[in-house]
Order: structure tokens, then C-alpha cells, then sequence
């Protein structure tokens, strides 16, 4: 009878260390970074005494409220132009740094950029890779060089890919995977 009662006992010790605690908090997730603010800084590379030329796309109040604003892009012919890109989220004050936390988890992140129409080519500077792939751009600094006048639109995608391995080269659809962090339309101009 004795041994009857200490089995239970233990089995009943064992039940309560073992079994799932219904309170205990789940683990963090990695939260989208909220973006308001995308800015494309381009410096001539031929004339570094130029000032750069600064173009915004702003969304103050986010999806679904007042439309964005966004500047027209007008660039000079037959040039190339080191761009940095910068963003932001003024919901916050001050406004937060979106920036410093891609390239923190520049990993699970990846910009695409799409040219339609004539004038303007892109391309990824050397400068910023993910750590993991080290042939895969983070695209935080590209390149445009402008050839003869032409126009069309340029789109910037910002991907989030967590747990997304990337591929070393650039493969059609990458730009299909993750979550969207900011998806921006610029119009360009080259006269």
C-alpha cells in the first residue's frame, strides 16, 4: 500500500512539472516596421561637390487615409547617380530611424527595385550585402545611371523575409516572398 501511494505521489510530481503552463506569455514576434517616410538621396558620382538630389515619398496617416505625397523624380541625362535610401516612421516622436533597424536585420531584408518606360537603369552597389549571402544585396545604396531623355515610373519594394533564405542569385519571384514593408511609385523624368 505504501509503495501504491508513493507511485502516485511521484506521478502526480511529475504530471505538474512536465505539463504546460496556460499563462506563460508566447515568445516576441518580430513586428513590420511601420514606414512613412521612403527618401532617395542621389549624388552625381562624377561631380561629388554637387548637392545631392532629394526625392520623398511620405504617408503620414498610413494605408486607407489621405493619399500619399510623392515627388516626381527629374534627372539629367547620361549620368550616374549613387543613391542612398532612408526611412522613417513619423507616427513617432521623435521620428524613428526605420533605416538602422533594416540594416540591423539586413538579413530579412531585401529592396527590388522595377523600371518601366525609357531613360533609366538600376542596379545594386557592392556596399551592402546580407551577412548570410554574401552575393545577395540588401539594396539600402543603388545605383541609376540615366541615358538619353525618357520618362516612365520607378517602383521601390522593400521586402521582410524572415526565415526566407535567399537565393544567391537573383531569381524572378523573390520579390513574391515575405511581407511588404513599404511598395512606393515614383514618376521619372530624364531631360
Amino acid at each position: 500500500m505504501q509503495n501504491k501511494y508513493l507511485y502516485l505521489l511521484g506521478l502526480a510530481a511529475i504530471t505538474s512539472f512536465t505539463s504546460c503552463d496556460k499563462d506563460e506569455p508566447a515568445a516576441p514576434s518580430n513586428e513590420e516596421e511601420v514606414i512613412t517616410t521612403l527618401t532617395i538621396s542621389l549624388k552625381d558620382s562624377a561631380n561629388a561637390a554637387a548637392p545631392a538630389l532629394v526625392f520623398a515619398y511620405k504617408d503620414l496617416d498610413g494605408a486607407g487615409g489621405n493619399a500619399p505625397t510623392v515627388d516626381n523624380i527629374t534627372l539629367a541625362p547620361n549620368k550616374t547617380y549613387l543613391a542612398t535610401i532612408t526611412l522613417a516612421d513619423d507616427t513617432k516622436t521623435p521620428s524613428a530611424d526605420i533605416t538602422a533597424e533594416v540594416k540591423k536585420e539586413q538579413n530579412e531584408h531585401q529592396f527590388f527595385y522595377f523600371v518601366t518606360g525609357l531613360g533609366l537603369k538600376s542596379r545594386y552597389a557592392t556596399t551592402d550585402f546580407d551577412t548570410n549571402v554574401p552575393s545577395k544585396p540588401v539594396g539600402l545604396a543603388p545605383i541609376f545611371k540615366t541615358g538619353a531623355n525618357g520618362a516612365g515610373i520607378l517602383r521601390v519594394l522593400l521586402k521582410h523575409q524572415p526565415g526566407i533564405k535567399k537565393d544567391i542569385t537573383d531569381v524572378a519571384g523573390d520579390e513574391t516572398k515575405g511581407d511588404t514593408d513599404v511598395d512606393v511609385t515614383f514618376n521619372f523624368s530624364i531631360n
